[in-house]
């Protein structure tokens, strides 16, 4: 199912049942198509053929999709009374589906790779940051149900698909590798509820040795065979800390086009079409009528739908950061560190590397986290009310 086929059922499913959902969360996604409706009508006024009708519907679903989709997961696990702990089990169980289907691609040489005779390679998944990121934040709860529940099976899973997800090879994934596993860890340290503590904490302490010794010596065998691989991310690196990266490049270019506009571009935007085809001018690309991301969710916003789209987006993360970060300082709930966890990913990727907000893929695995959330704090035990329309 494509992305315009879920965002419809999305907003199938939340128009019929929209009695049983907080009023305030519909305001706010339809102040977000408020908001971005400007922008659109912008770039329509400029569009020049059909494909360009598609290109701007298809990107503001991209956009809208996450909101609708918190929305559609608030439904079902209230109505259905869907524990945290099964929906934590479904997305690990999804993580080692990715995991192991990356590593079968990579491992047959199926799908796209990056260079000629490359190891490194995302299967069928066109877009390396997105199932980066999708599998990093999957592969979050499955290190921490690996540490929580801990079983030979799953553990053997959990490390072919940390396994499949290095053999990405871009800078997120790579990172994500290493990061996730000792984040997971230090959120269980501080982490403590009926069920963690005590005995429970030691047998974590006498799983924790093992899975990060297996970890350091799967990822110094890689890094060894593969050692001329590696060029290609620390090349990059070096790049954008001298100041000619790609990424540095397009953020010049972006930052340029969001000075050059008129005052109401800068305040409403001017719709993704619009505005990706200036960026994809500057940038050098000489085939006609393409399209370019700066490939930071921030701006890439900005430059569509104008600056209090941006604020709102942010806004609203800013509030379940800050929220979760609180409650898990307070009461030092492990799973409610978990989401902090994932929520701080989610956020900093789309802010320096993007895109997050914009990509199927991350975000439909940070919407249930964020639906969980916003029930925990309106009384996950309260009675759910019957679907009515």
């Amino acid at each position: 199912m494509c992305i315009r086929d879920r965002l419809i059922t999305a907003l199938l499913f939340v128009f019929l049942y929209r009695k049983c959902l907080p009023r305030h969360y519909l305001y706010i996604v339809v102040l977000f198509l408020i908001l971005a409706t400007p922008g659109v009508s912008i770039s329509l006024a400029r569009i020049t053929g059909p494909y360009e009708i598609y290109y701007e519907a298809r990107e503001l679903s991209k956009v809208l999709y996450g909101p609708m989709l918190v929305l559609m997961y608030f439904l079902l696990i209230r109505t259905y009374r869907l524990s945290t702990t099964k929906l934590l089990g479904f997305i690990e169980y999804t993580a080692y589906f990715v995991g192991l289907s990356l590593l079968l691609m990579q491992l047959l040489g199926i799908g796209f790779t990056e260079g000629q005779g490359s190891i490194w390679a995302k299967g069928f998944f066109s877009s390396q940051n997105d199932i980066s990121l999708a599998l990093a934040l999957l592969l979050s709860v499955a290190v921490f149900n690996n540490i929580t529940n801990p079983g030979t099976v799953r553990f053997v899973l959990l490390l072919m698909s940390l396994s499949g997800l290095a053999l990405i090879g871009q800078r997120v994934a790579l990172a994500s590798v290493v990061l996730i596993p000792i984040a997971v860890i230090a959120v269980l340290s501080y982490g403590r509820s009926l069920d963690w503590s005590g005995d429970r904490k030691k047998k974590f302490f006498s799983i924790v040795i093992p899975l990060s010794v297996i970890t350091l010596i799967i990822t110094g065998y890689l890094g060894y065979k593969n050692i001329d691989t590696f060029s290609r991310p620390i090349t990059k690196i070096k790049a954008n800390i001298e100041g000619h990266g790609q990424r540095i490049e397009l953020y010049k270019i972006g930052t340029s086009q969001l000075q050059d506009r008129s005052t109401v571009e800068k305040i409403f935007g001017e719709g993704a079409t619009s505005y990706q085809k200036w960026i994809y001018k500057r940038y050098g690309y000489k085939p006609p009528g393409g399209y370019r991301l700066v490939e930071m969710d921030w701006m890439d916003l900005y430059g569509a739908y104008g600056i209090a789209f941006v604020v709102l987006i942010y806004s609203f993360l800013l509030y379940l950061w800050i929220r979760l970060l609180h409650e898990f300082v307070r009461i030092r709930n492990p799973e409610v560190g978990l989401f902090l966890l994932m929520i701080s990913l989610y956020t900093l990727n789309s802010l320096v590397v993007g895109h997050a907000l914009t990509g199927p893929m991350p975000t439909s695995v940070i919407a249930p986290v964020i639906a969980i959330a916003l029930l925990r704090w309106r009384g996950i035990d309260q009675p759910a009310e019957p679907l009515r329309h």
